[in-house]
C-alpha cells in the first residue's frame, strides 16, 4: 500500500472537513512546521486564522482554539439554522 505524503493527507482532510461546511483547526508550537503548512499552502487553505501558535504554554494554546472554535459552531448554528453535519442536529 502507498501512503500520500502527510501534507497531501492534511490538505484532502481540509478539504473534505468544507466540504461539510466545516473547518480544520491547527494548533502548532514548532516553527518547522508551520513554515511547511506555509510552503505546501496548507495555511492558505485553511485559512491563517485557523492555525494557531503554541508557545511554552500550549495548554493556553489549545484553550484559546477550543474556545475559539465553540464560538464558530454557535456562530455557524445560528446562520445556517443546522448542525454542521447539515441534519439540523
Amino acid at each position: 500500500m502507498v501512503h500520500a505524503a502527510p501534507e497531501l493527507e492534511i490538505h484532502r482532510y481540509a478539504q473534505g472537513l468544507a466540504t461539510l461546511g466545516s473547518k480544520l483547526v491547527i494548533v502548532s508550537a514548532n516553527q518547522r512546521i508551520q513554515e511547511q503548512l506555509a510552503v505546501t499552502r496548507i495555511t492558505d487553505l485553511i485559512g491563517s486564522e485557523n492555525l494557531y501558535s503554541g508557545d511554552e504554554r500550549v495548554g493556553a494554546t489549545v484553550k484559546r482554539a477550543h474556545a475559539d472554535a465553540l464560538a464558530w459552531i454557535e456562530a455557524n448554528r445560528r446562520v445556517g439554522g443546522s448542525g454542521a453535519d447539515g441534519t439540523g442536529s
